[in-house]
């Protein structure tokens, strides 16, 4: 026998039982374990379970007496009262566990009565990181973890999902609200083309029924009464602009035959006259609107135009057209949506 071994064994036990360090099942440990080495350095404790606090360790390192009864074989724990740490030797998947433990049949076990959470790595994929949570059930019942969080070894992040497809990916998507996006918008897609702009087609119908304007076909409008403003915060009119405004000019190119003169295309319209006569219709007139039509003579001159029998002349009829080649004449027109017709307010030539 080693003697000296021995002693140095008991007092060893002794200082460890008179600092508080440990209780006596772990100096009993201490003292009896046949391949306890205090002259090597690459061991201390050979096979054998840790315990502060506790005469049952289940795990390498137990600190506490909270019970973890059917621990799985194929894991090792380090416990600490509800808390563990949870890893195998020969594999990369790890994790930080609060009140539960994986158990012998396979299933995660609830340690006391409460919720649980889980931080795990290479567990839902190579290189992940995940956060889940178990909501509050019975001490030592089994449950199923719900996914929180997962960080994938790309930078993807999913909440409520483990495969995460984009930067950012939140399942279900509906349960984006109007708490988290200020505007609004729900299920939110990537636009694939150009028409996705123009159409907002990857918004849900949640912005525009909850916001002040609604589209309806390719027209948009406001759902509240009152007025808008342009350039001013108090409008005093359904349309009140402050500053300049501008109307584009629709050029027809060369004009001959029979014209017709949309107003909705545009307030002011161009036309080159280039036989004789231009035949002119009018359509798309608005009530009150403003309409200015530019007439120029081609390189032959002499051009004249047939006018609209809805035109109201001033002065009881058509007015004389520039008919030098190259010039430029003016007519403008108001709309009478009450008489439909158009009257004429201005006429300049000779430009």
């Amino acid at each position: 026998m080693n003697y000296k071994k021995h002693t140095l064994l008991l007092v060893f036990a002794v200082i460890l039982l008179s600092a508080g360090i440990v209780g006596v099942a772990m100096a009993q440990s201490i003292l009896f374990d046949k391949d306890l080495d205090l002259q090597g350095t690459k061991k201390i404790l050979n096979a054998m379970n840790v315990g502060i606090g506790t005469t049952g360790s289940v795990g390498r390192l137990q600190i506490g007496t909270t019970s973890y009864a059917t621990v799985n074989a194929g894991y090792q724990f380090n416990i600490f009262g509800p808390l563990n740490i949870m890893q195998r030797d020969a594999a990369a998947d790890s994790y930080i566990v609060n009140n539960a433990f994986f158990n012998s049949a396979g299933a995660w076990q609830r340690i006391l009565a409460n919720g649980a959470g889980r931080i795990g790595w290479n567990s839902d994929a190579t290189g992940a990181m995940d956060f889940k949570v178990a909501p509050t059930g019975t001490a030592g019942s089994t449950f199923s973890w719900v996914d929180a969080l997962t960080i994938l070894g790309d930078g993807k992040v999913g909440i409520g999902t483990i495969t995460p497809g984009s930067p950012l990916t939140v399942s279900p998507a509906s349960s984006i609200s109007a708490d988290m996006l200020s505007g609004r918008i729900q299920n939110l897609a990537s636009p694939v083309n150009n028409a996705d702009a123009a159409t907002k087609s990857y918004v849900d119908t949640a912005f525009a029924s909850a916001g002040q304007w609604t589209t309806s076909g390719s027209n948009i409008y406001m759902n509240l009464s009152g007025n808008v403003g342009i350039g001013t915060t108090i409008p005093a009119h359904k349309l009140d602009i402050v500053g300049s405004y501008y109307s584009r000019t629709v050029v027809k190119g060369t004009c001959s035959g029979t014209v017709a003169i949309d107003w909705n295309a545009g307030n002011t319209q161009h036309c080159i006259l280039g036989s004789t006569p231009v035949t002119f219709t009018f359509s798309g007139g608005q009530t009150g609107g403003n309409y200015k039509l530019i007439l120029k003579q081609d390189g032959v001159g002499s051009r004249t135009v047939s006018w609209p029998a809805t035109i109201r002349w001033g002065s009881g009829s058509a007015p004389y057209l520039t008919p030098v080649p190259a010039k430029t004449d003016y007519v403008g027109f108001i709309y009478n949506g009450v008489d439909g017709t158009y009257d004429s307010v201005a006429f300049n030539a000779n430009f």
